[in-house]
């Protein structure tokens, strides 16, 4: 006896379970496919191609959807096909995949990225995507990778370029390759480049603060301080130091130097939040 779901019922599982209210069959295109990270970066590097990243969950309907209806359709695979490499991984069952979920900060599926196998620099959208859309989002995400990766080649064949180092490190900054720009701007500083000396000091203990490497940040304050004493950037350094210091726990060290800031620069932009956490700490 066969048994008649309601649409209102069919409505509700495809609400919560993302159930697509046709069938799924197996996408039949040709997409050459990869399921190993490293696998898919060493082809990338070889063949010097951006990495097309998918990733899925078992549970995610639209995902099944993506699969048949965007990369199995042939204008996909004739036109994208041989531009990328193809990784597909499971943001769940896979290793490679949970790495990739956090690596790449995932919180929707299907997610689709595209990535620089060097540095993972990538580009990424959330969401269901047509074969149109699809073909879109990667131009988009293409270009604006782009111009990145040819800074980083001009700077690798001309390593004296002090002003395209810079913009490469903010470049990274901004996209929070946190590690790139540390190692560039550590090379700035090594090099003693007069262009914004002082702001190479600053980022660099942004870079580090965001690694979870608050001593090395707060040591690399402490020496702009030293260096560069007339500096705008001091008022700066100093209520960073005060914010490292009390996430290290040190109390006492956080408000001594957070009321010498106060004392210094009592209109500074800064001002006002260092009040209110003075006053949460009860100082």
């Amino acid at each position: 006896m066969s048994v008649i779901l309601k649409p209102i019922i069919l409505i509700l599982l495809v609400n919560l379970f993302g159930i697509p209210l046709y069938a799924v069959k197996k996408a039949p295109g040709n997409l050459n496919w990869i399921s190993n990270w490293q696998q898919a970066i060493k082809v990338a590097k070889t063949q010097e191609k951006l990495i097309v990243l998918d990733l899925y969950t078992n549970w995610c309907g639209w995902c099944k959807i993506m699969d048949v209806k965007t990369y199995g359709d042939p204008s996909v695979i004739q036109d994208l096909g041989p531009k990328y490499v193809w990784l597909r991984l499971n943001a769940e069952t896979d290793q490679d995949g949970r790495q990739a979920q956090k690596r790449f900060r995932i919180l929707e599926y299907p997610a689709t990225l595209l990535i620089d196998p060097e540095e993972q620099l990538f580009e990424k959208t959330s969401g269901f995507l047509t074969s149109e859309q699809l073909k879109k989002v990667l131009n988009k995400s293409k270009a604006s990778l782009t111009p990145i990766l040819q800074l980083r080649s001009k700077v690798r064949k001309n390593p004296g370029l002090t002003e395209a180092k810079r913009e490469l490190a903010t470049k990274y900054l901004e996209r929070k390759y946190y590690s790139g720009a540390e190692r560039i701007y550590r090379e700035l500083i090594t090099g003693n480049s007069i262009l914004e000396l002082e702001q190479n000091y600053f980022s660099l203990s942004i870079t580090l603060a965001q690694q979870g490497k608050e001593k090395q940040a707060f040591d690399i304050l402490k020496d702009l301080r030293i260096r560069f004493p007339e500096s705008n950037l001091v008022s700066h350094a100093m209520a960073l130091q005060g914010e490292i210091q009390l996430n290290l726990g040190n109390r006492t060290k956080a408000v001594s130097i957070w009321r010498e800031y106060l004392r210094r620069f009592p209109e500074h932009i800064m001002t006002k939040r260092i009040l209110e956490h003075l006053k949460q700490i009860g100082s």
